[in-house]
């Protein structure tokens, strides 16, 4: 949604990001007007997506176990687990030793133990050349991925 600056709904956002409500995201490439916003309070997010569509009714009996096995939950999750390693990028690169390079990080998803398989690593390599070619960056780029399942550490590549 492409917005007028300096307004009513710039001021609200950058409250919102002030108090650490939301946060902004600016797609590599791209300048300050083309931000992104996340909702960045974990509780916020949680009554949003479990709470609040409960309306004046009380979660019965079963409620979160059922909800445990949805895909509304798995995006939830996922959603989740993203923003806190987002909101924790430094610790992770740090503890990874990767903290002194440079980055842009990004989200990507999926739910079990990730094999790299060679044709996945050439199609990583075919991204990461158009991303070069597209930006036009000369810097060295290194792909790093965080998962809670971890990656198979079988050698396919």
């Amino acid at each position: 949604m492409k917005m007028s600056t300096g307004g009513t709904a710039t001021s609200i956002l950058r409250e919102m990001e002030t108090s650490g409500f939301i946060t902004s995201y600016i797609p590599f490439g791209k300048r300050s007007s083309d931000a992104l916003y996340r909702i960045s309070d974990e509780f916020i997010l949680f009554h949003l997506h479990w709470i609040a569509p409960l309306g004046k009714q009380q979660a019965g009996h079963g409620y979160w176990t059922t909800k445990q096995s949805g895909t509304k939950y798995n995006a939830w999750s996922g959603y989740s687990f993203e923003g806190i390693c987002l909101k924790h990028i430094g610790q992770i690169k740090y503890h990874m030793r990767i903290d002194m390079i440079d980055s842009n990080e990004s989200p990507w998803e999926y739910r079990s133990e990730f094999t790299i398989n060679a044709a996945y690593a050439k199609d990583l390599r075919r991204k990461m050349e158009v991303f070069r070619t597209q930006t036009g960056t000369r810097k060295s780029l290194f792909l790093t991925m965080v998962t809670t399942f971890g990656l198979n550490d079988k050698k396919q590549v």
